[in-house]
């Protein structure tokens, strides 16, 4: 049994809702060491890969017409999914 304080028990029922899980789940899931991606990331995985679609379907229709600019902006997409994917205490860690 673990005791947190009220502060605490705030912090992780926000934590918790940003992620979409209850609180036990997600202290379970932390406790263990599991990365928790919140839904709303997932979103935006899900909608700079759809962008990234779109942009390939751009650059196969103009038979790399533009294969600078979408090359450009295929890798600043796949630069912020890493930059998503990647926990924020790591992004931290990595800054200092």
């Amino acid at each position: 049994m673990v005791s947190f304080t009220e502060e605490e028990r705030l912090f992780i029922a926000s934590e918790a809702k940003t992620c979409g899980l209850s609180a036990a789940v997600f202290v379970r899931l932390r406790s263990l060491g599991k990365c928790i991606t919140p839904k709303n990331d997932l979103r935006v995985i899900s909608e700079l890969l759809r962008l990234g679609g779109l942009l390939k379907h751009i650059h196969n229709e103009t038979k790399g017409a533009y294969s600078a600019l979408t090359s450009k902006c295929l890798k600043e997409i796949t630069s912020c999914i890493s930059r998503i994917k990647t926990p924020a205490n790591e992004n931290e860690d990595k800054e200092q």
